[in-house]
């Protein structure tokens, strides 16, 4: 289910970064990673850009 949460935000609001995904879809940041990297494994998205993240000027892979 929160596979699908994270799937579904990216699938209408567009591509984001794990931060952003939290705060779009209001779960935990190591839920939001842990489905992230299911994800990722299983093929249904990518990353494909390397942002700097604002609040800790790190970059960050952007997933879609």
């Amino acid at each position: 289910a929160k596979q699908a949460q994270v799937m579904d935000d990216l699938y209408i609001n567009g591509p984001a970064t794990r931060a952003q995904l939290e705060k779009r879809t209001k779960l935990k940041l190591c839920c939001v990673c842990g489905r992230v990297n299911e994800l990722l494994k299983a093929g249904a998205i990518e990353e494909f850009e390397k942002v700097t993240d604002e609040a800790t000027i790190r970059r960050c892979g952007t997933f879609a």
